[in-house]
């Protein structure tokens, strides 16, 4: 039995073979590691209240204070052109934009939320939102109605187009014209929508509804004040012409 010579050679080869496995080893390792933190992280934690507390009349307590900040969170949708920001911003060229994009909100989002398989998805875009609603009416909903109210909220949102009120206006009716068409097949929703709108509405004291002799429009108030600002630049002999006068259209 001839006895083995380990040469140079010999250990060269012995060394690289346990190394490559000890880096195979690190890196199928690595790879479980990564693979259960993003496990981990896509499911949503639950904290069990029974672990916490004991008494049955304190869990109950906190179990109500949990559903009221959810029930908060889904209804309350805060506004960009609320009162606040009117009276700040009430005579800037972006004012349409902000309204283009709360008419999103509102019409869309809120109106929405409370049917079954027609809320928006988190993080899904308006282009993607408006064709998945689409697919369930095909015949009455056409595809350049909903490419046309995405082009119209991006411009809104990102583009440094012009977008001023005959854009908002634009917009808003396309929003209706889609909405009429999108629950002309869903009656009973739509009852029951308006009902637990106008109930979540009714839960939040502080949400005022602006109205006016426009109807509350808030693109009425902008043709409104820009008429005004234009009969204020025709000349005319008569000095109450010049006086700026009061309306409830302007922007207080």
């Amino acid at each position: 039995m001839s006895l083995l010579v380990f040469d140079g050679t010999s250990l060269l080869y012995v060394a690289t073979i346990f190394l490559l496995m000890i880096i195979i080893a690190v890196i199928f390792t690595q790879r479980q590691i990564l693979r259960l933190r993003h496990n981990a992280a896509r499911i949503k934690p639950h904290v069990s209240l029974d672990a916490r507390m004991l008494h049955k009349k304190t869990k109950t307590m906190r179990q109500c204070q949990l559903d009221n900040v959810d029930r908060l969170c889904r209804e309350y949708h805060p506004r960009l052109t609320d009162c606040v920001a009117m009276n700040t911003h009430g005579k800037r060229s972006y004012v349409p934009r902000m309204i283009a994009v709360d008419d999103i909100t509102i019409e869309l989002d809120f109106q929405l939320r409370h049917m079954e398989g027609l809320s928006r998805k988190a993080g899904e875009s308006t282009l993607c939102y408006l064709k998945r609603l689409r697919e369930r009416d095909l015949n009455s909903i056409s595809s350049s109605l909903v490419h046309e109210i995405a082009f119209l909220e991006e411009c809104a949102r990102f583009r440094s187009n012009k977008f001023g009120v005959e854009e908002m206006m634009r917009l808003r009716s396309l929003i209706c014209t889609f909405m009429s068409k999108l629950l002309a097949t869903f009656p009973k929703q739509v009852v029951e929508n308006k009902a637990l709108s106008s109930s979540g509405n009714s839960a939040l004291p502080h949400r005022h509804t602006r109205t006016s002799r426009f109807g509350g429009s808030d693109g009425g108030r902008l043709i409104a004040r820009e008429n005004e600002e234009r009969r204020r630049l025709i000349p005319s002999n008569e000095p109450s012409s010049h006086v700026r006068r009061n309306s409830h259209s302007h922007f207080t």
